[in-house]
């Protein structure tokens, strides 16, 4: 997909809602009737290759900085990438959205999703080693989160991981202890099936948690799980467990991190698991109504 113009990132000094000041950007997929859309004369690319906008939603876009791209689900279909943003300005542009998405009438179907990027520039190798080994044993919590469209294998939110332990691809894991190791590993197929040997580059980002693309290209982490939605909640909710997440597996030590992948990892075990890593109260409320809704 190719966008309008480059982000701008909001710095705050304050962490309010979000509990984390680490900066977040939202892939929002959604579409409108297309009734009061149209194309706008700062369209650098012209008509043809960007969505027709309506307006409330082009006056975020403007007062933000975020990008705009058309999508593939549906004819008025289109992608917003919202601008990176920490703590209490995150929280003000999610609301924002919401009010010009209901403004202008634009909704989401089960097929849309909203991708989370954390930024991931504060991590070494060592620390995305620690993100993959937390990961795995907090991704069937996470997976239970989801409407149950999202946890098929080649799906948008499809699992990135294995949820069973297999022991030959946590050995090769826990043996990548150096930062050349650690980039290696980063496209094996502990995180991707269609990960092959002999074209490492064809790394499917389609992916529940998208570590090693999206390291690679963007210096973030996307975190492909959450279904499409115009509510200020979800997106907070969401972005906040990420940072969070984030923010527990850089202070890890690697021992830590390496005692995780020993253990098997059952849906309960890894809710509780998720509770204790997260320590928020607002995390807990997010999780249960996300575990009842996706039933």
């Amino acid at each position: 997909m190719k966008f309008l113009v480059p982000l701008r990132a909001w710095e705050s000094k304050l962490a309010g809602e979000m509990e984390s000041l680490r900066l977040v950007s939202l892939e929002l997929e959604a579409t409108s009737s297309g009734t009061n859309a149209k194309p706008y004369p700062d369209a650098k690319w012209g008509s043809s290759r960007m969505p027709s906008l309506t307006p409330a939603v082009y006056a975020c876009f403007k007062k933000w900085g975020a990008t705009i791209g058309r999508d593939r689900i549906g004819p008025a279909g289109f992608e917003i990438c919202t601008a990176p943003a920490q703590g209490l300005k995150f929280i003000r542009q999610m609301k924002d959205w919401e009010e010009a998405f209901e403004a202008d009438k634009i909704y989401v179907t089960k097929e849309h999703g909203a991708h989370v990027h954390t930024d991931a520039r504060d991590f070494c190798m060592a620390e995305l080693r620690n993100l993959m080994m937390l990961f795995r044993s907090i991704q069937p919590a996470l997976f239970r989160m989801v409407p149950k469209a999202r946890r098929l294998p080649y799906s948008e939110g499809g699992p990135c991981g294995r949820i069973k332990y297999e022991p030959e691809l946590v050995e090769k894991l826990v043996a990548a202890d150096t930062p050349k190791k650690i980039a290696n590993f980063m496209a094996a197929r502990f995180f991707d099936s269609g990960y092959t040997s002999v074209n490492p580059l064809a790394y499917d980002r389609h992916v529940g948690c998208n570590i090693a693309f999206s390291f690679r290209a963007h210096r973030t982490v996307e975190w492909r799980l959450p279904p499409g939605t115009v509510s200020s909640t979800d997106m907070i909710g969401w972005a906040r467990m990420f940072a969070k997440i984030m923010d527990y597996a850089k202070q890890m030590e690697p021992s830590d991190a390496e005692a995780l992948v020993k253990r098997g990892w059952t849906g309960k075990r890894s809710i509780t698991w998720l509770w204790e890593v997260l320590n928020s109260e607002r995390c807990v409320e997010f999780i249960e109504q996300k575990l009842k809704e996706s039933k």
